[in-house]
């Protein structure tokens, strides 16, 4: 008998005021929430959203659909400090289908353009365009922050079970780790919170390792540079 599920799991990635530094968040996000909330864009620094559809016959996978939607699962607040936009990284994916499983893992990351910017503000009430690149350059030298990412691996078997696990993602900032069972019949589309990370203590640490490639082969939690091979 053909079957269809969808599952889905998600990441909200939040700045503690505790942090002390111009991009914060308010407070931390809820233990339980709405898919509305995941992709309202507000509230936090990003979001990574996977869902897929798979097709199974209780023995074997027949087909499956990654429909993480616009963005490939990248949901960034709509503003960073003084209004600026972050700017997102190409969205990661890797799919292992074998026949009685299917697992999908998706990094989605991306990086505050604010201390350039408001560099290129400062300098160029100062001197122009030639202050502008200028106060750019020093504001990117003294002040970015390396990328920020997650990973989500989501797997679902020929018997319709689903399982979450939180993967890598950078040592800032916190996170909170939510899944979406498909099989609950009292879920009604909530995503509950099955982990969550505080990423306060690390930040420095995270301003020191968090560029070039990543340095460790962990499965999960925080991980040294960046899957973009990002530098300063």
């Amino acid at each position: 008998m053909l079957r269809d599920i969808v599952a889905s799991c998600a990441s909200i990635s939040w700045i503690d005021p505790r942090a002390q530094i111009p991009e914060r968040d308010m407070a931390a996000p809820p233990v339980a929430t709405s898919e509305a909330f995941i992709k309202g864009r507000a509230g936090y620094r990003f979001a990574n959203f996977l869902s897929v559809r798979v097709q199974y016959d209780g023995q074997k996978i027949l087909r499956h659909k990654v429909l993480s939607g616009l963005g490939g699962g990248l949901i960034m607040t709509a503003r960073s400090a003084l209004g600026v936009a972050p700017a997102g990284y190409p969205t990661l994916q890797r799919v292992t289908d074998d026949g009685s499983s299917l697992t999908v893992a998706q990094i989605v990351g991306c990086r505050t353009k604010s201390s350039e910017d408001v560099g290129g503000m400062v300098g160029s009430l100062g001197g122009g365009v030639v202050g502008m690149l200028a106060g750019r350059a020093i504001a990117h030298t003294a002040l970015t922050f390396p990328p920020i990412w997650t990973e989500l691996v989501l797997t679902i078997t020929a018997d319709g079970a689903v399982d979450f696990t939180p993967g890598k993602h950078s040592l800032f900032p916190s996170n909170a780790f939510y899944s979406c069972d498909p099989r609950d019949p009292h879920g009604g589309g909530s995503y509950t919170q099955v982990s969550s990370y505080d990423a306060v203590p690390a930040m420095e640490q995270w301003r020191r390792i968090g560029w070039g490639g990543m340095q460790q082969v962990n499965t999960s939690g925080p991980t040294a540079g960046n899957p973009w091979n990002v530098r300063p």
